[in-house]
């Protein structure tokens, strides 16, 4: 695509119906489009990643000043390789005298601003697909960042939770064996969660509202009558997902410095 653009861009091109151009005009410029789709893949693959992203600015931009004269001179051999210039004056102006020396100098300049087109858009592209890498690189890392935290968050939990749980149905068994038995049966149910279902990624919001539900029962059975708690909580929904155990410290907080305060 990028090489029928460069086609298209030749003033020349845009008379291709007036004039019948020689084979060598042709020639050249598939010659031309091969050679900047050269420099467009070598720039972007090679020299934009090991020179100008190395921090080496004024390395690459005399390798570019290096790059467009060394391109300029194989575009004049080339021509004259394939008698180009004396070809495209036949054609264009047969009734003059020919001057080998002699430059069309719009062509030339043309020719130079393709090369700094071809530089430009590849080192661009190369930036951009750097900047790309990177951030999937930063996202990752975050990623990979809230996991650990997320794991080491559950890790102090675990051991906290149930230390305090098992206290409290100790001290239910002097006081009411009937709620002792109750408070059991949800810690196994909280048990059977942790086991289960704290080692996912994602849990189901309903079960994480069980657990929280079953978490509050225990709690109130060591409040006085003197504690009054409002709880209220929805009906959630299948679909929805959760990181598990994520609300837990909220509530043990509460627990622990709302209501002992």
């Amino acid at each position: 695509m990028l090489g029928v653009v460069l086609l298209l861009l030749s003033p020349l091109s845009w008379r291709m119906g007036e004039i019948d151009l020689p084979n060598e005009y042709w020639w050249k410029q598939a010659f031309l489009v091969l050679l900047l789709l050269f420099i467009f893949y070598t720039n972007q693959s090679f020299v934009v990643p090991r020179v100008l992203l190395k921090g080496k600015t004024y390395t690459y931009l005399l390798m570019a000043i290096i790059g467009g004269i060394l391109f300029y001179y194989i575009i004049v051999s080339f021509e004259q390789l394939i008698q180009y210039p004396l070809r495209m004056h036949e054609t264009f102006s047969p009734d003059r005298p020919f001057d080998p020396k002699r430059r069309w100098i719009p062509g030339d300049v043309f020719q130079v601003m393709l090369y700094l087109l071809s530089v430009g858009l590849s080192t661009s592209l190369a930036l951009v697909q750097k900047w790309q890498k990177d951030e999937e690189h930063r996202q990752e890392l975050e990623k990979q960042r809230i996991k650990t935290e997320l794991s080491y968050l559950k890790a102090q939990i675990n051991p906290h939770f149930f230390f305090n749980t098992l206290n409290n149905i100790y001290s239910l068994t002097n006081l009411d064996v009937k709620k002792a038995q109750e408070a059991l049966l949800k810690l196994s149910r909280m048990m059977r969660y942790v086991l289960y279902e704290n080692q996912k990624e994602t849990t189901l919001l309903s079960k994480e509202v069980d657990f929280i539900r079953d978490y509050i029962e225990l709690m109130k059975m060591r409040l006085t009558d003197k504690v009054k708690l409002n709880i209220h909580l929805d009906e959630a929904e299948d679909h929805h997902i959760i990181a598990p155990m994520l609300l837990l410290p909220f509530l043990e907080n509460s627990f622990k410095h709302g209501i002992s305060s």
